[in-house]
């Protein structure tokens, strides 16, 4: 019928350097050098033969920037 998983794994960011120019001239840096956690929640279903549904609901810690929930939601097909 399908099945449900788990997923976990650390990320680490070695030259996600940018800078971005305001419209006056000035200069936003930011260093991309960041290491955090991500972690998740996902299903496969089986719908027919060929065809699968799937999600995954992740989030991430430990970052500058942070993402409180990311889902997604998919069909599959195998030909």
């Amino acid at each position: 019928m399908g099945n449900i998983y788990a997923h976990l794994g650390a990320l680490h960011e070695f030259l996600g350097d940018a800078a971005v120019t305001g419209r006056d001239g000035s200069v936003q840096t930011l260093d991309g050098k960041d290491t955090w956690i991500e972690y998740g929640l996902g299903a496969n279903i089986s719908l027919t033969k060929a065809a699968y549904l799937w999600a995954d609901l992740e989030r991430t810690n430990g970052s500058v920037l942070d993402e409180d929930y990311r889902a997604t939601l998919g069909v599959r097909y195998v030909f």
